[in-house]
This record gives C-alpha cells, sequence and structure tokens, in this order.
C-alpha cells in the first residue's frame, strides 16, 4: 500500500522473487524506456536499477517494478490501475514542483 502523507493513495503488489528490501528509498518521477513518458522511479535500490511504480493487475504485469491500483481482489491481484498510477503520478509532481524531496518506505508484509 502506498500513503502519502498518512493518506493510502493505492494498494501495491509485486514479483515475490524481485521483492524491494525493506527500507526507505528516494523516489522520483523519470523518464520510462518501458512507457515512454514519466513514471515514479524508486532510487538506490543496492543492486538494482529502473524500478518503476506503474499500472497492472497481477505479479506478472511487472518485470520487477511495484504495480499500483484502487483495489486489492487478493494476495495476487490489484484492480483499477490508471486512477491510481494517476494520483500517485500528480503527488510526486506537485512535490517535485515544490522542491520537496520525495522517498517510498518498503515494508516486508509477510
Amino acid at each position: 500500500m502506498v500513503s502519502i502523507d498518512s493518506e493510502q493513495i493505492c494498494f501495491t503488489l509485486e514479483p515475490t522473487a524481485l521483492m524491494i528490501p525493506a527500507g526507505t528509498y528516494p523516489i522520483r518521477l523519470l523518464m520510462s524506456k518501458r512507457f515512454q513518458r514519466l513514471t515514479p522511479h524508486i532510487l538506490d535500490v543496492p543492486g538494482r536499477s529502473e524500478i518503476e511504480l506503474h499500472g497492472g493487475n497481477v505479479a506478472t504485469d511487472s518485470e520487477g517494478c511495484i504495480l499500483c491500483a484502487e483495489y486489492r481482489l487478493g494476495n495476487y491481484e490489484i484492480y483499477e490501475s490508471s486512477p491510481a498510477t494517476s494520483s500517485l503520478e500528480n503527488s510526486l509532481q506537485q512535490a517535485e514542483a515544490n522542491s520537496e524531496v520525495n522517498a517510498i518506505t518498503i515494508v516486508d508484509e509477510f
């Protein structure tokens, strides 16, 4: 789940084999090679790069990124990604326009 200023923005899902280690990481809007547009990127993850937060419904929709959506249908499926990613991207855009430094904290839920 992603929260900004204690308000839940969306649910998340990522491939189990590629889960990001728990910790706090910088997050910035950068150009996506895959989507050819600005997307949120998680930076400074040891041994990893190009980790994005983008839409999707099941873990196989990701190549190691974190998927975002409005609803969780179960442990392995989320739904309605467009509104969730738009909300997240808009929040990050506003913060970056205000010269704020953004970070994401990954917590082990299992």
